[in-house]
């Protein structure tokens, strides 16, 4: 198996067996620049597998989960908050959902403004033309 030696950041979300993260844990084996990060709601799972350097983050609240969604897609956050909202209470306030929610949707919106922006100067050529 060949990995490379560049860094790899696994995730590996809401596991709940052992058995389902060992083969990843063998990548370590090959690239020593491997590191995981692991969730799982199961604290004897999480001891198990860190060895009992595992640390619990809490769900944010409403405001919270609002204000770390904010941050991370300011662009379009601000015009929806009804919307995210609802997304904040769908995953239940937890961090690693919103974080990828968040991240997802800023994308979107610098993608989407960037078609637009082609769009606004394939209308100006014409209109000089």
């Amino acid at each position: 198996m060949v990995i490379g030696s560049q860094p790899v950041l696994l995730v590996l979300d809401d596991v709940c067996n052992i058995n389902h993260v060992a083969f990843f844990f063998q990548l370590g084996n090959y690239n020593p620049s491997c590191r995981y990060l692991i969730t799982t709601i199961s604290q004897s799972l999480a001891d198990k597998i860190s060895e009992n350097h595992s640390f619990e983050i809490p769900e944010l609240t409403a405001e919270q989960g609002l204000e770390l969604l904010l941050h991370l897609a300011p662009n379009i956050v601000p015009a929806e908050k009804e919307e995210a909202n609802t997304l904040i209470e769908v995953v239940g306030g937890l961090p690693l959902a919103i974080w990828l929610m968040g991240m997802h949707l800023e994308s979107e919106a610098n993608r989407n403004q960037r078609t637009l922006s082609a769009a606004d100067r394939g209308r100006s050529r014409n209109h000089a033309a």
